[in-house]
């Protein structure tokens, strides 16, 4: 069966060894079990999660308004339900003074996030325009690097960050790549894609980049594997061993990319996200709702 559908709007599920949680669009925590059945509902603070990860059971969080002109980088107890003030208190109180409620640590960012990745107990954070950290579990920082800016001179927004189990690897809305490690920032093979780069996913399968005109390709080993035009923009990407494709929850649509092809199936839902949850694929649309995800 179905998880229950969300009370909210979602945007992203995280699901690891640790958890499973739904984001919603602004700023809930809806925690599931590992069967799917919900635990706690958490509003910890009224600002869009524009990045997260799990570690230990608990959120480590990204939040960026610009309206209140606020960020933060926090890690959140779930233990129990977490409710916070509401936007009326941020924008009254400023800023500055206003955390999550049931935070372990929580630090305000003077600078934009643009993206986050776990690896064990250390996460990475990249900032408007160019810093990166790394920092462990408790929020103290353990290294920082400078990503260099492009051949304009200009600063490169970062999309994607994932630690490919040497070195923390960063694509850039460009389609250029750096690896970053503590003492060394490396130049790689840029994506080969004619327009930007808005999300690229990583699975035993290599990597799936998603570019602004909604084309698909699939990269193994640095190689184009298959690419697909898709309907519209993709709401999230699952890779999945036992079909040996990824599976894509789009706009009105859920496709499964194989390598000798791709299967489409039509809709009139607009997918959130894709994930597995006690062994079976699922997608849940911008309604809450979920359904079990095509063979």
């Amino acid at each position: 069966m179905p998880p229950e559908a969300c009370s909210f709007s979602p945007k992203r599920v995280l699901v690891s060894k640790d958890g499973i949680v739904v984001l919603g669009t602004d700023g809930e925590i809806q925690q599931l079990r590992d069967d799917g059945t919900p635990l706690n509902l958490h509003r910890p603070y009224p600002v869009p999660i524009v990045a997260a990860g799990l570690i230990k059971g608990d959120v480590v969080a990204a939040w960026m308004d610009h309206e209140l002109r606020v960020a933060r980088l926090a890690r959140l107890d779930l233990s129990a339900p977490r409710m916070g003030v509401d936007r009326a208190a941020v924008r009254r109180d400023g800023a500055m003074t206003t955390h999550p409620a049931g935070h372990r640590w929580s630090h305000a960012l003077d600078a934009e996030p643009m993206a986050m990745g776990v690896n064990g107990g250390q996460v990475a954070l990249s900032l408007w325009p160019d810093g990166f950290y790394v920092i462990d579990g408790e929020g103290r920082e353990q290294w920082r690097a400078s990503i260099p800016r492009g051949k304009d001179g200009k600063p490169r927004a970062v999309v994607d960050l994932h630690h490919n189990g040497v070195n923390w690897v960063l694509t850039m809305r460009d389609g250029s790549r750096v690896a970053v490690a503590e003492d060394e920032v490396t130049e790689l093979e840029p994506e080969r894609v004619d327009d930007p780069v808005v999300r690229v996913h990583h699975g035993n399968g290599g990597r799936l980049v998603v570019t602004s005109d909604h084309v698909a390709s699939w990269v193994e080993n640095d190689q184009l594997v298959l690419q697909a035009a898709l309907s519209g923009p993709v709401g999230g990407v699952l890779w999945s061993d036992d079909q040996d494709a990824w599976l894509i929850a789009g706009w009105r649509e859920r496709v499964v990319l194989r390598r000798d092809g791709f299967n489409r199936w039509s809709g009139d839902e607009v997918h959130a996200d894709v994930a597995c949850i006690d062994g079976v694929a699922y997608t849940i649309d911008n309604r809450g709702q979920w359904a079990a995800y095509p063979a």
